[in-house]
Order: C-alpha cells, then sequence, then structure tokens
C-alpha cells in the first residue's frame, strides 16, 4: 500500500527539534486536495499506526491534528499517548461531546495542544486540559501575539509559534517570551551564534582503531567519515590547509583520505580528537536531517545520472552546515575544497546537484516539486520516469537509513 506522510519539525527556544507534526498526503504528495478532514486524520493514523510512530518522529513528540468527529469517538487512543500530541483543529465545536472526550483522554495521560489559534478564539471551555497553544503568528498582530502570551503563561501553558516564516518573526516570538516554534526559518535561524560542529566520540576512538592497524580499511574509514557532515566538514578543511597546498576539487570523501594518505589520517584524527568539548544534543537532529537529505540526494541521483551520487549525497549532507556552524553557506563553503558544481548548488544555483536539492527541499516542505523534477530528468532523456510512489519510497528509505545510523 503507498503511504504518504508530511512531517515538518518543531523547535524549542534553542532551536533543538522537539517534536514533528505529521500532515496527511494523498496521490499529490505536496499537498491533500480534499475538504474531508475526517478521512484526512482517518488515513493519517492508519499509515501512522502502520508505519510506526516512533520510528516517523524519531521518538519525539508526534503533533496530529484531530477533527470534531475524530475527537468525539476518542481516535486519539489509537496511538500511544506516550509520544501524541493531540492538535484540536480551529474549526471544532468545543460541545460538551468534545469537552468530555478530551477529558477522558487527559485523564488517561493524553496531551493536547490547540491549533492556529488566535485572541479572539474561545478556549476556556477546555483550557484545563491543554498542554500548548499553537498561536497563528500571520493570523495574529503584535499586540495580540503579546496578550496571548500574557494571558496563558499565567495559566502555565506552553505557547508555540506557528507560521513562522522570516527571521524577523522568529526574533519577535523569542523575544515575546514563545516556547516553540513552527515553520520554514529552520534552514538559517539568525540567533544561532557561530560555534565548532559536534564530533561523535565514538567515531574518533573507531578511527583511531582503524588507523593504526598494520593492514588499514580504507572502506571502514570512509564510512565512518561519510556519514558525519561535521567530520567530512572538518577532513575538508584539513586537506585545504596551507600545509598541504592541494590544488583539487573534492568530489568525494574517499577522493579526499585518499589524498593525505595513512600517516596524514592519523594526524587529522588526533588533531580533531583533541579538539571540542563533548557537547552536541543540540546540533543532532540538524545533523540527522543533513543524512536524510544526503541519502535522499544520493537516492534520487542514482535514478537519474548515478556517476554523481556521491556528490548528490555531499550536497544532501552540507545543506544544513550553515546551520550546524551558525554562519552563513556562502562563508561555510568559500574555503572548502569542494567541487564548482557541489558549491554553486549549496548556493541556490540551478544546475543538476541543486535541482536535485531542490526537488528535496520541496519535499520536505510539502510543496509542490513537480516543475524541479521535470527539470532532472531532462539531463538523462533514456531514464524512467519515477512516480510520486517512487519519490515517497525514497524519502522513507532515507529516514529509515538515518534512524539505523543514528
Amino acid at each position: 500500500m503507498d503511504i504518504f506522510i508530511g512531517r515538518q519539525p518543531i523547535f524549542d527556544r534553542n532551536l533543538k527539534v522537539v517534536g514533528y507534526e505529521l500532515l496527511y498526503r494523498n496521490g499529490n504528495v505536496s499537498s491533500y486536495n480534499c475538504d474531508d478532514g475526517d478521512r484526512a486524520t482517518e488515513n493519517l493514523l492508519y499509515n501512522v499506526s502502520s508505519m510506526g510512530l516512533r520510528l516517523l518522529c524519531c521518538n519525539k513528540s508526534a503533533f496530529i491534528n484531530f477533527t470534531q468527529k475524530t475527537l468525539v469517538n476518542k481516535l486519539p487512543r489509537l496511538l500511544d499517548k506516550d509520544y501524541l500530541i493531540v492538535e484540536i483543529l480551529e474549526d471544532v465545536d468545543l460541545n460538551e461531546s468534545v469537552i468530555e472526550s478530551c477529558k477522558m483522554m487527559r485523564k488517561e495521560g493524553y496531551r493536547f495542544a490547540v491549533d492556529d489559534y488566535v485572541y479572539e478564539r474561545d478556549i476556556m471551555p477546555i483550557i484545563d486540559y491543554i498542554d500548548i497553544i499553537k498561536v497563528d503568528f500571520l493570523q495574529n498582530d503584535y499586540l495580540n501575539r503579546k496578550r496571548i502570551i500574557d494571558k496563558y503563561k499565567k495559566k502555565h501553558k506552553k505557547i508555540l509559534a506557528e507560521k513562522i516564516e522570516t527571521r524577523d518573526d522568529l526574533k519577535q516570538a523569542l523575544e515575546l517570551g514563545y516556547d516553540y516554534f513552527q515553520g520554514y526559518f529552520f534552514c538559517r535561524p539568525d540567533t544561532l551564534k557561530g560555534h565548532d560542529v559536534y564530533l561523535n566520540e565514538v567515531k574518533i576512538i573507531e578511527l583511531f582503531s582503524e588507523l593504526y592497524k598494520e593492514e588499514v580499511n580504507f572502506d571502514r574509514i570512509e564510512k565512518l567519515i561519510r556519514y558525519d557532515a561535521g567530520m567530512v566538514y572538518k577532513l575538508l578543511k584539513y586537506v585545504n590547509s596551507s600545509y598541504f597546498g592541494f590544488a583539487q576539487e573534492i568530489s568525494s570523501v574517499r577522493q579526499a583520505i585518499s589524498l593525505l594518505g595513512k600517516e596524514e589520517m592519523k594526524k587529522w584524527v588526533t588533531f580533531v580528537g583533541l579538539g571540542g568539548d563533548g557537547k552536541g544534543s543540540e546540533d543532532d537532529e540538524r545533523a540527522k536531517l543533513g543524512m536524510i537529505r544526503g541519502k535522499f540526494c544520493e537516492n534520487l541521483c542514482a535514478s537519474i545520472e548515478p556517476s554523481q551520487m556521491e556528490s548528490a549525497f555531499l550536497v544532501g549532507i552540507f545543506s544544513t552546515i550553515d546551520v550546524l556552524l551558525g554562519v552563513e553557506m556562502k562563508d561555510v563553503i568559500h574555503d572548502l575544497p569542494l567541487e564548482k558544481d557541489i558549491k554553486e548548488a549549496l548556493l541556490g544555483t540551478n544546475n543538476f546537484l541543486g535541482t536535485i536539492l531542490n526537488v528535496v527541499l520541496q519535499y520536505e516542505k510539502m510543496q509542490d516539486y513537480t516543475s524541479e523534477y521535470n527539470k532532472l530528468i531532462t539531463y538523462n532523456s533514456s531514464i524512467t520516469e519515477k512516480t510520486e510512489e517512487d519519490i515517497a519510497e525514497m524519502f522513507l528509505k532515507s529516514l529509515q537509513w538515518t534512524q539505523n545510523i543514528f
């Protein structure tokens, strides 16, 4: 059975992912073209149950919309209360049946959020059962955004600013005291300060062990480095240092390792192993997102131009490196010895690799990727065009692959 599920991350004040909103998609993976909200919720619950809530949300909270009918019928009980946040849609009539259902499920341990809240809406009949109020930032002006904070913080409610579309929106929400944030600001948040990328200490130890063996397994070394955006970044910085004077552009991790050789790789691992403070939990989700994108880009490229799979993978994992470092992408890649096509793709150029990344990003944001995908298939007229189901399967495989690594 074909399954389509949209997933949008939700962040806390430190820009750490605390959960995901899950949305139903039918054959058109960019949206659900139907006004039947009950059917959408029921289909989503079926799909989520089939795939597993923990896998979809990486063991974090899952925010799911519920309609009047699905609340009264207590359909949230189909999912694990330890992970589910029940979102009460804005058009739900808070009548006695709804209130009683919420009260009963609350006693059972379910958590609730009010969706698309505007200041004029009366939610007092269910306020005692609500944990999170999701404020529609676009439909509330500055005064009402502040009023909501003043009114509900006193009642010990968490306030989520949704539909945050710009850096200024995010700054304002932070200044007003909002707790959580949702929207498309994730790629380049202004609030992050420059800091070093986190390196997995276990991987550093494994690299030490591998490099000091009499017979070095370079395939194993490549695998340990390739699947960590922070390590790839530091390796490329090291290769590009004036100490070596290499003039080559890099298109793969294996190429960088070959340029250095065994002895210089030992020095590099020692160098990076001594640095850092061991902190990295706040970067874990960003690294995971880069891995999902990297594998998604690689899978997509494999169906069109297999010779560029490694480059596509690098484009994907480096698409979050600006967030990991807290600086603009152009500044991050300026001194890295990446191939020109890779750099241009990361800076937004619509070359082959950039178009692959565009398809991945549009799919991720639940936008229509058809136009970008049509550009891709012009690069190889002999391929068989992939269906929406094929693209969805690529995404799910990328998600599962990343979960296995982390």
